[in-house]
């Protein structure tokens, strides 16, 4: 469990014992292979890269909730490369993308299915850069998996609100969720077949 952190933060977990493997500023905190862990109750901000990310497939069954989420270069949050059956829960994400383009404040890039996303609070995620303007509150992108997006506030974000993009699989679901004062569109769609 990785808890009650206020402090910008730079730690890194790999494998089922959860041990540390790096620290740098490109990443506040990131899972990677590592199953059942929790984040809970942080605030992560000003890291170069993401607030938190969850990559790898061996990263599963832990559990983001009640997290503050802010100022980090890039997205707030990330769940990549296989990363499934996660929960994200109750967490607020603003001004994340401050540094790099492509970035939300929550974001899926190729990862597995059932990852959940509910009750959080996405709002003033920015864009930035030439190339690469997003600033979204939620982009589900790149052949992500089954992705539940359930209660959750999306507003005044650069971007969109939520995001689907590219070739993600089928059955997503979209439920409840509240979306206002977004920038670009309050949803946005776009499938290559």
């Amino acid at each position: 469990t990785i808890s009650d952190i206020r402090l910008p933060c730079q730690v890194s977990y790999m494998g089922d014992d959860a041990r540390p493997i790096d620290i740098d500023c490109s990443k506040c905190i990131a899972v990677e292979e590592s199953n059942n862990m929790k984040i809970l109750d942080n605030e992560i901000k000003e890291s170069r890269g993401s607030g938190i990310a969850l990559r790898g497939e061996g990263s599963y069954d832990c559990l983001v909730e009640n997290n503050y989420i802010h100022h980090n270069g890039f997205s707030g949050l990330a769940i990549s490369f296989g990363a499934h059956d996660n929960l994200i829960q109750g967490n607020e994400t603003s001004y994340n993308g401050i540094i790099w383009g492509g970035a939300s404040g929550m974001t899926t890039w190729q990862s597995g299915d059932n990852n959940v996303f509910n009750a959080n609070k996405c709002h003033h995620n920015q864009q930035t850069g030439e190339f690469w303007n997003d600033g979204n509150g939620l982009l589900i992108d790149g052949t992500s998996g089954r992705t539940i997006v359930t209660n959750n506030l999306f507003y005044e974000n650069e971007g969109r609100g939520m995001g689907y993009l590219w070739d993600t699989a089928d059955g997503h679901f979209f439920a409840n969720n509240v979306l206002y004062r977004n920038g670009y569109r309050e949803i946005f769609t776009f499938i290559i077949p």
